[in-house]
């Protein structure tokens, strides 16, 4: 008699089903893993039963030497490939090309931020397309600052994202090295006169209630990255993607060039009808070159010049050529027609090809405003500690960023006249209230780049009318509302109604 009551074969047929299962799976991944290219570190442990030794700390980051590499050959590109820096100068066109203003409530702020902007050393208005421009190319941007302790005056320097060692995240408590949050040190390659890595903190707010400078920003840098896993540590560049396709446009172009010339190239064919050999090789000797432009040849039937040329494949070679340019700035999001390509696009068809690619700058362009409005508040900040400004002042003030298409004006007015002809009939029917109705026109004004909340506009567009109400109703109008006056007479039924017109002998005494 056994000493369970449980019969275990079934049990034991399961597992094995799930271990030949698992190990199944884990021939698969390292399949996958060999097979993709080998740029980014994969984790080891269960996966492949082992662990690299050279894997850095975070697996969504590339390879230090192939990050590194990375930002080499995007800078290579786009010092020496025209369609990769004109990928470039497009973004910092639109984001910042016609100028990027800041304003601000408090006039000590304002004053805070103009000395700022215009310090020399900064000099905003020339930095900001530069540091567009760079951190497209490399995909991140570090930016150191020097703040005076005693006038709380701040400079700022740009490094090359090159002597980037390593980015410290921090880290949930209780889930150490997984859950990453924020920036929290830049570590930078040693020089040769260093004798240990310098560690910079990133600027944010001290969050220490025992520290003196509780609730400011303190730190020594800013620090962003873009195009990377929000787990990732380190920027990937706008090049990185269409690397091998700039390079491969680049190779084909010049074999197409190469082909081309080759297609002007020409040899001279003389068939001599019946000849021996040694009388070829003589009559080459008495024509060692073919006959010059504008030059009498005189043959008999037995001899016959013609020009060769080689047959070249121009029209595919051009398709080919056109389809990797395609490729590449489909990558960007960008039409063909911004790249001397107009295809088949006419006015309609560009301008709604154009829609898509402006939303994507403009969530750009916002991504620009936070980093600006992080260094803005910075400098607010070192004021505050260095006692030059208050701590209550209002530190309140607007980045306002340059407009990303040129609309028609024509068509929004004419839009925005409809829409309102259209609202007004609905709100006498009852149809729609006055919240909805605000909501819809802030939304037609917004397309004139004219910022509006639709709640402020509809409370202040109700006061003012109150005001007008009001201002009626001290000021009444005079009862007898004569020809002058354009007071209208009320009628008998309460309804108003075109005054009387004068008497004969009311102008009689008028003219008197």
């Amino acid at each position: 008699m056994s000493l369970t009551l449980l019969d275990l074969s079934e049990a034991k047929r399961q597992v094995q089903v799930l271990r030949s299962a698992q190990d199944d799976s884990k021939k698969q991944i390292v399949r996958a893993v060999e097979a993709a290219p080998l740029i980014f570190p994969f984790q080891g442990g269960a996966d492949a039963g082992y662990r690299r030794l050279n894997q850095a700390p975070n697996e969504r980051d590339l390879f230090p030497a192939t990050h590194d590499r990375m930002q080499r050959v995007a800078y290579y590109l786009y010092c020496t490939n025209n369609i990769a820096a004109r990928c470039v100068e497009i973004k910092v066109d639109f984001l910042c090309g016609e100028g990027v203003q800041v304003k601000a409530k408090d006039p000590a702020v304002k004053e805070t931020l103009d000395e700022f902007w215009n310090d020399h050393h900064n000099d905003l208005d020339k930095f900001i397309p530069d540091f567009v421009q760079g951190h497209s190319v490399f995909g991140e941007s570090l930016l150191q600052c020097y703040t005076n302790p005693i006038s709380g005056k701040t400079q700022i320097a740009a490094t090359d994202p090159l002597w980037i060692d390593a980015v410290e995240y921090a880290t949930l408590e209780g889930d150490p090295g997984r859950a990453v949050t924020q920036p929290q040190t830049v570590v930078l390659r040693t020089m040769a006169q260093e004798k240990q890595q310098r560690r910079l903190r990133v600027i944010q707010p001290d969050e220490n209630p025992a520290s003196e400078s509780y609730g400011q920003l303190t730190g020594e840098c800013f620090y962003w990255a873009s195009r990377k896993s929000r787990a990732a540590t380190r920027g990937i560049s706008d090049l990185f993607r269409g690397a091998d396709l700039f390079d491969a446009h680049d190779q084909f172009l010049w074999a197409a060039l190469e082909m081309a010339r080759a297609h002007s190239a020409f040899i001279w064919q003389v068939v001599m009808h019946g000849a021996t050999q040694e009388q070829i090789d003589q009559y080459l000797k008495d024509h060692p070159r073919g006959p010059r432009s504008g030059a009498v040849l005189a043959t008999n039937d037995q001899v016959e010049w013609k020009a060769i040329s080689p047959p070249l494949r121009a029209y595919s070679d051009a398709q080919t050529l056109k389809t990797v340019k395609q490729t590449i700035i489909a990558g960007f999001g960008y039409p063909e027609h911004w790249f001397a390509d107009g295809g088949d696009a006419n006015r309609a068809t560009a301008s709604e090809m154009g829609e898509p690619v402006l939303k994507m700058l403009s969530r750009q362009q916002r991504d620009l405003k936070f980093m600006l409005e992080e260094i803005l508040r910075y400098v607010i900040s070192a004021k505050i500690a260095a006692g030059v400004l208050p701590e209550n002042v209002d530190q309140t003030f607007d980045v306002q960023m340059p407009e990303l298409s040129v609309r028609d004006q024509g068509q929004l007015a004419a839009a925005l006249q409809s829409t309102t002809a259209a609202l007004s009939l609905a709100k006498a029917e009852g149809w729609v209230d006055n919240a909805t109705a605000a909501k819809t026109i802030a939304i037609e004004i917004q397309q004139f780049g004219v910022e509006a909340d639709a709640d402020e506009m509809l409370q202040a567009a109700q006061a003012e009318k109150e005001q007008e109400r009001a201002r009626d109703f001290r000021n009444p109008l005079p009862p007898d509302g004569g020809e002058e006056s354009g007071v209208r007479s009320q009628e008998p039924g309460g309804k108003a109604g075109p005054s009387a017109p004068p008497q004969d002998d009311q102008r009689e005494g008028a003219r008197a």
